[in-house]
């Protein structure tokens, strides 16, 4: 039997290969190689594309979940910024900035209610109200250890012979602190000459407090029109102011007379002069005379003592004197290149200058034998800066051009 399978499985396999011998005949020859250029696109059979199969039902399971889950967690994410941002918002709205202010200085609040509380030293003849005012009120500004620059001033400008009739010269020292035997040679000399001011509790710094103090004790104490504050260190060309100051009358002048500057950073740390820690207005200083030599008229004085206790106090006095006097209207702000008054650095001599700084007690006493015997300041003249013309009616940034 096993022979008969043997058998059977060999005519399978000729069958087999008989088969595939007879179905060679129906399959076509293989396309020679010029029959391949006559074969058109359209000759040929469509292709045909396997049927996509379906997704299995996990995979689609699985995608809504993942989807679900993203949804729910961006909703989670957006509800947590929303409440963050209404936290916010609430916190701005309900929270506030405010600027720490200075506390009114108690002897300044004392001397707006009563003047007579100031402490001043001050052994020189006065005039009342009731006599005719001084014309011009010049107050210098000195130190206690400067008794070499006072007698330069006494023995040359403010010897003119308008001293005592149109014209009085104060010196006025800042002395809180000092030694008795300091207080006791500025007491002597206030006695011997009777031009001093000794304010016994009062600072040098900050300026403006010292100044309003000065203003305050002078409104109380002395009948005048102009005030001309100044340095010890500065010479003064007093018949040449007061002939300048005819033109204006007293009674209605609103002056506020100067070399003005205007542009320059304010510094809020100490680099100098005009540090200012407490400047917050704008990014620079406004427009203002500098402190070496200006003028003022009596109302505007009067102005700025009766509001002292609401002032903003400063280091630096020409800083604070314009900011005090910029919202009034009706200041006359009169810029004059004859003053050389600028602390930081004179800009040359010129015969015409009526304010200009000297280097020392020789000095002043040279420059006012030449003025006296030539009616020139300067041996020659010569320019150190080039002074500047100022424009009031455009914006600081524009307002000054070089002559």
């Amino acid at each position: 039997m096993r022979g008969q399978q043997d058998s059977q499985s060999d005519s399978g396999d000729e069958e087999g290969d008989h088969f595939l011998k007879d179905r060679s005949r129906f399959s076509p020859p293989p396309p020679s190689p010029d029959d391949l250029d006559d074969i058109q696109p359209d000759m040929l059979p469509p292709l045909s594309c396997p049927r996509l199969v379906d997704r299995p039902r996990e995979f689609r399971h699985f995608l809504f979940v993942f989807l679900t889950f993203s949804l729910l967690t961006a909703a989670i994410a957006l509800l947590i910024w929303l409440s963050g941002w209404v936290e916010t918002e609430f916190e701005m709205t309900s929270v506030t900035s405010t600027r720490e202010l200075r506390p009114v200085p108690k002897m300044l609040q004392e001397m707006v209610k009563d003047p007579t509380s100031l402490r001043v030293m001050y052994h020189g003849a006065g005039r009342d109200h009731k006599d005719p005012p001084f014309q011009l009120v010049v107050l210098v500004e000195s130190q206690a250890s400067h008794s070499d620059l006072r007698r330069a001033a006494r023995e040359t400008w403010a010897s003119s012979p308008s001293v005592g009739g149109a014209s009085l010269i104060i010196f006025t020292v800042a002395a809180r602190g000092l030694s008795s035997d300091r207080m006791q040679h500025l007491e002597r000399e206030s006695r011997a000459h009777g031009d001093m001011a000794v304010f016994t509790d009062s600072a040098a710094l900050p300026e403006s407090e010292h100044l309003l103090y000065q203003l305050g004790w002078l409104q109380h104490s002395v009948s005048y029109h102009f005030l001309l504050r100044t340095k010890d260190r500065y010479y003064v060309r007093l018949d040449e102011i007061l002939h300048s100051l005819q033109p204006h009358d007293p009674a209605t002048s609103s002056l506020y007379w100067g070399y003005f500057e205007a542009n320059r950073h304010a510094k809020q740390r100490w680099t100098g002069k005009h540090w200012e820690p407490d400047w917050f207005l704008c990014s620079k200083f406004i427009r203002f005379a500098h402190s070496g030599g200006y003028v003022i008229s009596q109302t505007l004085v009067q102005r700025l003592v009766r509001s002292a206790h609401y002032l903003q106090l400063y280091m630096n006095e020409d800083i604070a004197v314009a900011t005090w006097l910029s919202p009034f209207g009706d200041v006359t702000w009169k810029h004059d290149v004859r003053f050389d008054t600028d602390p930081g650095q004179s800009r040359g001599c010129q015969n015409t200058f009526l304010v200009f700084p000297v280097n020392s007690y020789g000095d002043m006493i040279v420059r006012h034998q030449r003025l006296r015997d030539s009616h020139k300041v300067c041996r020659k003249e010569h320019f150190l800066l080039r002074p500047h013309t100022f424009d009031f009616s455009v914006v600081p940034s524009q307002c000054c051009h070089s002559l």
